[in-house]
């Protein structure tokens, strides 16, 4: 029991100070004459402009319905077209202690368009998943909405309502244009109270955003290991594959090679024509087999990979092919195998036949 009132103590100091609340929105959303109906004043600059009003964090404390409440105006953090804009800068003087108690998101209710979708999906990335429980989604330019209610329209909407619903359900309609509705600013006083209540009075403060960024860098880094690690990996079991395939395909056209030389006969000088057409007919034939083998064996092997594999055996095959032809098999085959492993060409060997 001294717990508890102990706690309810704090509470009651709590509720003496401002209550703050964090206007975030891109540019006309309606961010600063949000805060100006707030107040019933023109406390912050709105004008209905293309480009972003608000260049830098505007802050207003004053009194709404018996209560201190200080509301802090933001630029279009996502989508600011200020070249000398600093996001990083102005988000951390945003948040700077003690803090916000609620995060209004304020989104136009009469568009809700692929930047609208890019905007949600930053929020969440850079605010954190912690964020979503200060976070009271507000509707505005409801003036300009069709005849359906704000609940259904958020239903019609799956992405919208998924994001609503990682909010607690908590959103409310605003009427900028009607400065004058005092019920509406009452009703989202309201909510904001109980939100702040189910809070313990707690603030999202800039060491959570800074902690979710750490929290993304680190999951970025672990991503980017592990892919360079599968890259890796997928490199040494082409280059194994490589070898093998290579390996296979030299001893396959080697001992096929050898079964037919024995019906070969030594060619007499005036023959050298048909020797030639001979040593093509090898490097043809093995081309074709090497091609065959490469693409039933790994068909991810690389043109460079297969290139350097067919020069190989092509240059093993046809210069051994040579050697014979010409009475030199041991010199010739040699040869050709070590120039063939280089260049890849076909030359006469006799002499070495690559």
């Amino acid at each position: 029991m001294k717990y508890q009132r102990l706690e309810n103590q704090e509470l009651m100091r709590d509720e003496d100070e401002d209550c703050r609340l964090l206007l975030i929105g891109k540019t006309r959303s309606g961010k600063s004459a949000t805060g100006n109906v707030i107040f019933n004043d023109r406390v912050f600059e709105s004008l209905k402009s293309s480009s972003s009003v608000t260049r830098v964090c505007q802050t207003h404390t004053g009194e709404v319905n018996n209560r201190s409440v200080t509301v802090i105006d933001t630029p279009d953090f996502r989508f600011s077209t200020h070249t000398d804009f600093d996001s990083d800068s102005e988000l951390k003087r945003a948040l700077r202690s003690p803090g916000a108690h609620v995060i209004l998101l304020i989104l136009p209710l009469s568009t809700f368009t692929e930047h609208e979708k890019n905007f949600i999906d930053w929020f969440e990335q850079k605010f954190g998943v912690e964020a979503l429980r200060f976070t009271l989604v507000l509707f505005t330019h409801v003036d300009q909405r069709d005849m359906r209610s704000l609940g259904e329209m958020i239903r019609a909407n799956p992405q919208l309502s998924a994001f609503i619903n990682r909010c607690g359900q908590r959103y409310h309609e605003f009427n900028v244009k009607d400065p004058a509705n005092r019920r509406q600013v009452t009703e989202l006083m309201e909510k904001i109270h109980r939100l702040v209540t189910e809070n313990r009075n707690s603030r999202y403060t800039l060491e959570m955003m800074q902690e979710t960024e750490r929290r993304r860098e680190e999951v970025e880094r672990r991503a980017e290991k592990e892919k360079r690690e599968e890259e890796e990996r997928r490199e040494r079991e082409r280059k194994t594959t490589l070898d093998r395939v290579r390996r296979e395909t030299e001893e396959r056209v080697m001992r096929e090679y050898e079964e037919e030389k024995h019906g070969w006969e030594i060619l007499e000088p005036e023959e050298e024509e048909l020797e030639q057409m001979t040593l093509e007919e090898v490097g043809i034939e093995t081309e074709e087999k090497i091609r065959a083998e490469c693409y039933s064996k790994q068909s991810y092997l690389s043109e460079t990979s297969w290139n350097n594999l067919y020069y190989v055996a092509v240059g093993t095959a046809v210069g051994a092919a040579g050697g014979a032809v010409a009475g030199g098999a041991v010199v010739g085959g040699a040869v050709g195998a070590v120039f063939g492993a280089v260049f890849g060409g076909v030359s006469r060997a006799g002499v070495g036949v690559i």
